[in-house]
């Protein structure tokens, strides 16, 4: 049985309307394109990075017959997908405090010098956040790539998109710093 909307167990896999367009993802495809300034590439990022887990998970879990700790591999790719999810929101808050020189309390995950909400907090978090992305995304690419050679033969399509969605998410981390490099 495949799982419905919510996440349980029960719904027809073979259903051709998968809800997509009218969920929270085209929602968030929504907001991203108005004209708040958050979320942005940044958020897009841990997003990526978020897609890339969750296909990791899914090819760990569906790789129990090739690879002994398949389990423990899928709980550490649902650890790195939740942590992305998190990330995303934090971007997003950044970016909005960096922009408006005001904005939500950010929690970049790290001691950010002068605090978040400062104008210094904001720019250390609009620092910070992307670069835990692309370490998250690195180390999301390393995993995936493990499964797509070692994996379940079956999922190595999607192994391999997890691979290219981590490194996706690892490329715009870097254009975003550059950028940030360029406006100092």
């Amino acid at each position: 049985m495949g799982m419905n909307t919510t996440g349980q167990h029960g719904a027809d896999p073979s259903r051709a309307d998968s809800g997509i367009a009218t969920s929270a993802v085209g929602e968030l495809l929504a907001r991203m394109a108005d004209r708040r300034p958050g979320p942005a590439a940044g958020s897009a990022a841990a997003l990526a990075a978020g897609l890339a887990a969750a296909l990791t998970g899914k090819v760990a879990r569906l790789s129990h017959r090739q690879l002994a700790d398949a389990e423990g591999l899928a709980e550490r790719a649902d650890r790195l997908r939740e942590r992305a999810v998190e990330l995303a929101d934090a971007d997003a808050a950044a970016v909005v405090a960096m922009i408006t020189g005001r904005g939500p309390e950010v929690d970049a995950g790290a001691s950010a010098a002068g605090g978040a909400g400062t104008e210094s907090g904001a720019r250390d978090a609009a620092v910070v956040v992307p670069e835990e992305i692309g370490e998250l995304a690195a180390e999301l690419a390393d995993l995936a790539k493990h499964l797509a050679v070692q994996g379940n033969p079956r999922l190595r399509a999607d192994a391999v998109a997890a691979v290219r969605l981590a490194e996706s998410a690892r490329a715009i981390v870097h254009e975003i710093q550059r950028s940030n490099a360029d406006a100092d």
